[in-house]
């Protein structure tokens, strides 16, 4: 997605300063830090720790709603990033 847009982009000939190509473009960048580094991190940490774990654990109940919480503002932020390309607001 992120290599399809600025191909785009250059092809079309169109600048990466307007707002809705800056927003679009950073949305998917801000998405892939936070599922890549955030996300990840702790779903190993999760792994390591889930099959040894007590039932509610809570080392292991506060990571669950870490990531739940990280992948619904990961959720927001992309379709806020296709908004803003659907849209192009000025």
């Amino acid at each position: 997605t992120l290599v399809a847009g600025v191909v785009m982009v250059l092809n079309a000939g169109l600048s990466f300063g307007l707002l809705w190509i800056s927003w679009g473009l950073g949305g998917v960048l801000l998405s892939i830090l936070i599922g890549g580094f955030f996300v990840g991190r702790m779903g190993r940490e999760l792994g390591r720790l889930a099959p040894t774990a007590e039932p509610g654990n809570a080392r292991v109940v506060a990571l669950q709603r870490r990531i739940g919480v990280l992948s619904w503002i990961n959720l927001l932020v992309l379709l806020s990033a296709e908004a803003a390309m659907v849209f192009k607001p000025v």
